[in-house]
């Protein structure tokens, strides 16, 4: 039996961040892959250049720009950064998932925040 979105949504925040993990790996973008190919093509970037920048191996980034993976919500906000939100976060959503991801991502900003105060 699969939990609907808001029950998700109600759990505590590492179950939610196990299940974008999850999602992250099976869901074809909407169309982040294309637009970050076509943002590297047009300023001369390799897919290398991409993974020395980021931390990533050479693997992984071309499942990303292939679209057979979607980058972790780190990756897809420093991507957003890197192109000056050519490739913006919600690129790689649908509408759906894109709501699922920002429940997430809120979560993890507010965990992070929680930690410094606690630090």
């Amino acid at each position: 039996m699969h939990a609907s979105m808001e029950s998700l949504a109600a759990q505590p925040f590492s179950e939610c961040a196990l299940f974008d993990y999850r999602i992250q790996g099976c869901i074809k973008s909407r169309d982040g892959n294309e637009k970050l190919k076509q943002w590297l093509s047009e300023n001369n970037k390799t897919n290398k250049w991409l993974c020395d920048l980021l931390g990533k191996g050479q693997p992984t980034v071309y499942r990303w720009v292939h679209g057979n993976h979607v980058p972790e919500p780190e990756f897809r906000e420093a991507i957003a950064d890197l192109t000056s939100q050519a490739v913006a976060f919600e690129d790689w959503y649908t509408e759906e998932q894109l709501r699922v991801a920002n429940m997430f991502r809120s979560r993890g900003k507010l965990k992070k925040q929680m930690q410094k105060r606690d630090a």
